[in-house]
């Protein structure tokens, strides 16, 4: 289980790497869309297309490290006024409730991305024709990784090493 774990968090490290491409190659192209529709008055009919696409693949391919991170946004005011047995078991209530979202997110997205697969449906904005599915996919794969992440917190949660104390920066 271990050695599934290292290649769980290798993958998501990973995809954090190309998630941080796809955020320079957005701004990289911003930059280059400034300049060339104001210096030399000549806009792209790119940028906008990438740009969107680019956004959508870093946020799913980055929310794996974020869950593993817990570095999502976290509401612990009632956890910070339970008692500490009482905080372990409601941390891990929300993270299982967290995980069950995710799982029932990817359950809808796989099906939707295997339509689109199967009918072969494609974008088209400006000149790029794009398989939907693709970008799909990056949203099961983005879910399905967090879900993971959530059902690994669960046990660290009722030992007690996940929580109002265990967060981030606290620890």
């Amino acid at each position: 289980m271990r050695a599934l774990a290292r290649i769980h968090d290798a993958l998501t490290d990973a995809t954090a790497w190309i998630a941080t491409g796809c955020v320079a190659v957005i701004a990289f192209s911003y930059c280059f869309e400034v300049v060339s529709r104001y210096v030399f008055n000549a806009p792209t009919v790119w940028v906008g297309a990438i740009t969107v696409y680019l956004l959508l693949v870093s946020v799913m391919l980055m929310a794996p490290l974020v869950t593993r991170e817990r570095g999502h946004v976290t509401i612990t005011f009632i956890l910070e006024r339970a008692g500490p047995r009482s905080a372990r078991y409601l941390s891990a209530a929300c993270i299982a409730v967290s995980a069950a979202v995710c799982l029932v997110s990817v359950w809808f997205s796989a099906t939707e991305t295997n339509r689109q697969f199967l009918a072969g449906t494609t974008m088209m904005d400006s000149l790029l024709v794009t398989p939907k599915w693709v970008l799909s996919a990056c949203i099961v794969y983005g879910l399905l990784s967090s879900s993971a992440y959530f059902l690994r917190q669960i046990s660290g949660a009722l030992a007690g090493e996940i929580g109002v104390s265990a967060e981030p920066g606290r620890e």
